[in-house]
């Protein structure tokens, strides 16, 4: 009786021990569920992991001019599936780089400077429409260095077509990994005052988080950031 007593006393230490442990894996897995749901209703994942050409040069035939140009090309396919995520660092780096004034003409093709080409192509309106600056306050509406470059951003008078200094874009290149973007591009700077002519290029990376993008950092060939 005495042994059939130690024996019961060693089984149900056991079963405590065991059920501890399944309370605590099970708790474990229920967190780890409920952080997962958490996680997808408050984060929009980006799932795809790409690179593709947003922005590039060909050479092609002009009639008009009876000789072979150097035109803008933009991926107006990836425009149509981009998410808005995606299309706001565009839209960041467009802004923020080129020299091109707005130039208001309904067709995408017809839009002479590039910066205006890129807006239009994002669905985004005019440079320095509310439809423009209105998306990339809201969707960078967390991050305080972004909404001050935003912020000081100079609409107030439109830049001169024939400014002897031009930059424009020479290629744009969008790569998306998970919740983490980059903007690759290569800008074309002409003096044509000078005749001189010269180039930069400049990696944007920007990270999603619980439905808000943030720019991270910027690596630059001229340090600019």
């Amino acid at each position: 009786m005495k042994y059939l007593s130690i024996i019961i006393i060693v089984l149900l230490a056991i079963y405590l021990i065991l059920f501890k442990i399944y309370n605590k894996t099970s708790g474990s897995s229920n967190d780890d569920l409920k952080s997962n749901i958490d996680n997808i209703l408050g984060e929009e994942s980006l799932t795809k992991s790409n690179t593709n050409l947003f922005l590039w040069h060909e050479n092609k035939y002009d009639e008009v001019l009876n000789d072979t140009i150097s035109e803008i090309v933009i991926n107006q396919e990836l425009c149509s599936t981009i998410t808005d995520y995606e299309k706001a660092a565009l839209c960041y780096v467009a802004t923020l780089n080129g020299n091109e004034i707005n130039w208001a003409i309904d067709s995408i093709e017809e839009r002479s400077f590039t910066k205006s080409r890129i807006l239009a192509s994002l669905n985004l309106g005019d440079e320095c429409s509310e439809t423009h600056l209105g998306f990339l306050r809201y969707m960078f509406r967390r991050d305080s260095r972004v909404a001050s470059e935003i912020k000081s951003f100079n609409c107030a008078t439109p830049l001169d077509a024939k400014l002897d200094v031009q930059e424009t874009f020479d290629k744009i290149v969008l790569t998306t990994e998970e919740n983490n973007i980059q903007v690759f591009f290569k800008m074309i700077v002409i003096n044509t005052k000078d005749g001189k002519r010269w180039e930069w290029t400049e990696t944007d990376y920007f990270q999603i988080e619980k439905g808000k993008i943030k720019l991270i950092r910027k690596e630059n060939s001229r340090e600019k950031f």
